[in-house]
């Protein structure tokens, strides 16, 4: 199945980027223009280490992360957004790319059982083509694919990635 690696590939990447935070330096720089999920996703990540922070106890050394901090507590008073709040803007988001990767690999799983399936239906009965070589009205040796279950003639597609060998119908 053609599709089933881009959207592997897809689903491996939306599960690599739903828990990021933005950093640092980005939120520094872009506190101000940053949506609530993406304020809230620092907020909730940083939380005990800006609660040590305004303690004092926790001793910043790094003027890059005293920086950061002071722009997180500022974010924090500008939007007026409580701790759980932005846990619950945080969860909420991650149970919604949940659901959307279950049901992308939902998707998945069923064009992967449809491909799989000899594409039969109804009455348990499932149609399977073979080639069959044969002298045409004009003499010319020629192919068909025929349907094994009544001998009619089918779609040549229906035979495709199959080998031509005529052993279904020996006799020309």
């Amino acid at each position: 199945m053609k599709y089933k690696r881009p959207v592997a590939v897809a689903l491996i990447a939306a599960l690599v980027t739903t828990g990021c935070a933005s950093t640092r330096g980005n939120f520094v720089k872009n506190s101000y223009k940053l949506d609530k999920l993406d304020f809230c996703q620092n907020y909730v990540k940083d939380y005990s280490a800006l609660q040590k922070y305004k303690a004092n106890a926790y001793s910043v050394k790094d003027s890059k992360d005293r920086n950061y901090f002071r722009v997180l507590e500022r974010e924090v008073d500008r939007r007026n957004v409580s701790y759980g709040e932005c846990k619950a803007v945080v969860k909420e988001h991650e149970d919604d790319v949940a659901k959307g990767i279950l049901a992308a690999a939902a998707l998945i799983a069923i064009t992967a059982a449809v491909a799989n399936s000899s594409g039969g239906g109804g009455y348990g009965s499932s149609t399977s083509y073979e080639w069959d070589e044969f002298y045409d009205a004009y003499g010319n040796l020629t192919w068909r694919c025929r349907d094994t279950s009544n001998g009619q003639f089918a779609y040549d597609y229906n035979c495709a990635g199959s080998l031509k060998t005529d052993s279904t119908w020996p006799g020309k």
